[in-house]
């Protein structure tokens, strides 16, 4: 338990300091807090203006390119597509086509020169493709088939009759359907995407097929247009009429279908550009038709995920945030510069809490500070100079009433000495009279000689044993007088007069039934203290045993003790060495009594 207390108040005294800190320099905080705040906000402002201004001049940039890039596609695509039309158009119009299609006896010679014609004629045709990757498929009702690139079909002709895409080229007898094939029709594309356009032949006097030719082309025959004009800032993709996309430079958008975005796509083909919302990511697009493809090409232009544009992005933000840091650092040493004549003049005026009113400033700084300097000095020598006269007051003041409580003594030791001097002529010892007239007369010339309330101790014992004579004169030897004074107390200053008032307290109170007695003096050094006590073993106060640090505590306690005498001294001694000092009593009927008076030294 006692571990966990050290281990607290170690840390709340780490603390302190750092708390002392921030106390100390709180304002400088504030305002590099409210800069910081500031330039804060500027960059987040500027850094945003200019990514989103970059941003949009990178997206005008990549639309522009995006735009050349899908005309140049679309115009390399439409040739093709005029190359697969004049395929179709030749093969309708070949007497060879429709002689093998009808010749089931492929052995006699007919049958073999109209598959030798046929053949040439493909390979004519196919000499035209300038992707090198078209087939060119022949297959009659009558399940007769030719396949070009001699690997065969990947199904039954009679499958391949049936199937939709063979269905939809029916509807249109005279014209040409375009479809996207999940795989190829022949043996060797079995396994890969491709694009195929189908288109019936008829007889002239048939109304109804005799044949269908169907051309396809790879997939990666379709990317070859545009993948080496695709970067990593755009890339195409080509949609067919139900959103599905056929054909892209990005594999992750191969077969994916588009949803009702198509028909935004499809209202953008004349646009410059557009913006449409997929899979919850907003792409800018730019959209062409491709002529005799049925297909739409789609040029998306990506918002920033590119290398070019992240690394753009670095710098400006590298940029921004160092201008930021530098203009902060700047701005807390010129602000703490600024603050500093300030932060002097807090630490000149939290002195003043210690009565310090003696430094000055010097008046340096921007004006403001300067007049507040200016005004701080003006403050402490108004207050310095009051403080002067406040001191100088106080001092004559002090000294008024010091003087006021030793005219009060003086009077009282003279009217009690010449009552006793009255006493022994009434006595008709005259002898002894002129002796305490003597006696009298040395006192009065030791005080009148001594303009110093301070005196050393040594007089003031001499003055002392003169008054023990003087009273024991009248009284006789039944009281007796012993001092005991350390050698070492004796150079040490004392208040003049401090003692007389005690002893004679003692004199005329403690033994007032004129009883033996004995008062004796104690004085040694404690410390930088004179300690004097004066005890006797007379009377004691009255109204019981008296134990207490002050005169003024013994005054409350019982009203009738010590007269003019010990509240006079311990007055004194409070003016001339402040509250903490004066006379200690304690006492005890019967017992006696001892006064302690303690002097700084």
């Amino acid at each position: 338990m006692n571990n966990i207390y050290t281990k607290k108040f170690k840390s709340i005294r780490a603390s302190r300091p750092l708390r002392t800190f921030f106390g100390k320099n709180m304002f400088l905080i504030k305002l590099i807090s409210a800069v910081v705040a500031g330039i804060a906000a500027v960059t987040v402002t500027t850094l945003v203006i200019v990514l989103t201004e970059m941003n949009s001049r990178y997206i005008n940039s990549k639309t522009s390119t995006a735009l050349m890039i899908v005309e140049k596609t679309r115009r390399e695509m439409s040739f093709s597509g005029e190359t697969v039309i004049n395929m179709i158009g030749a093969l309708r119009s070949n007497w060879a086509l429709m002689a093998y299609i009808g010749d089931t006896d492929k052995t006699s010679e007919n049958s073999s020169y109209s598959t030798y014609s046929l053949v040439t004629t493909i390979s004519s045709l196919l000499e035209n493709d300038i992707t090198g990757q078209m087939s060119i498929i022949i297959v009659g009702i009558n399940g007769v088939s030719y396949v070009s690139d001699g690997s065969g079909l990947a199904m039954p002709a009679a499958e391949l009759l049936g199937s939709d895409i063979t269905a939809k080229a029916a509807a249109d007898p005279v014209g040409i359907s375009y479809q996207f094939l999940s795989q190829g029709l022949t043996r060797a594309t079995s396994r890969q995407r491709a694009f195929v356009a189908v288109a019936p032949v008829a007889t002239s006097t048939d109304k109804e097929p005799a044949a269908y030719i169907y051309i396809t082309i790879s997939r990666q025959a379709l990317t070859e247009y545009y993948s080496e004009l695709s970067d990593s800032g755009n890339f195409i993709v080509l949609m067919d009429d139900s959103g599905r996309c056929v054909s892209s430079s990005s594999s992750d958008y191969i077969g994916v279908e588009v949803g009702d975005a198509i028909e935004t796509v499809k209202d953008a083909v004349d646009k410059p550009f557009f913006e449409v919302e997929f899979n919850k990511q907003k792409l800018t697009c730019v959209a062409r038709p491709v002529d005799y493809w049925g297909l739409i090409m789609v040029s998306i232009v990506d918002h920033g995920d590119s290398p070019e544009m992240k690394s753009a992005t670095r710098y400006v933000l590298l940029v921004d945030v160092s201008v930021s840091i530098t203009t902060i650092i700047l701005a807390a040493l010129l602000l703490n510069r600024l603050t500093h004549p300030l932060k002097k003049l807090t630490k000149r005026m939290s002195r003043l809490k210690s009565g310090d009113f003696m430094d000055r400033l010097p008046v340096s700084g921007e004006y403001e500070i300067q007049e507040l300097t200016g005004a701080y000095n003006y403050m402490m020598d108004s207050i310095d100079s009051y403080l002067r006269q406040v001191k100088q007051i106080e001092s004559q003041k002090r000294k008024a009433e010091i003087l006021a409580l030793q005219t009060q003594i003086n009077p009282h030791f003279i009217y009690n000495t010449l009552s006793s001097v009255k006493w022994l002529i009434w006595r008709g010892e005259n002898q002894k009279a002129a002796t305490a007239l003597e006696l009298f007369i040395t006192l009065m010339k030791g005080m009148a000689s001594s303009v110093s309330e301070m005196i050393p101790f040594r007089e003031e014992v001499e003055d002392l044993k003169n008054y023990a004579i003087l009273q024991q004169i009248r009284y006789g030897d039944h009281i007796r007088i012993v001092f005991n004074i350390n050698d070492d107390c004796m150079d040490l200053t004392t208040p003049k007069m401090i003692l007389q008032p005690i002893i004679e307290n003692a004199f005329f109170h403690a033994f007032a039934d004129s009883s033996d007695g004995t008062i004796s003096v104690f004085a040694s050094k404690a410390g930088q203290s004179l300690v004097i006590e004066v005890i006797d073993d007379g009377a004691g106060f009255p109204g019981g045993k008296l134990e207490c640090a002050t005169c003024a505590q013994a005054a409350e306690m019982n009203g009738g003790f010590g007269g003019v005498g010990l509240s006079n001294v311990d007055e004194r001694l409070r003016l001339l060495f402040g509250s903490e000092f004066g006379i200690a009593i304690t006492s005890e009927p019967g017992i006696g009594t001892v006064i302690t008076v303690t002097i700084p030294n």
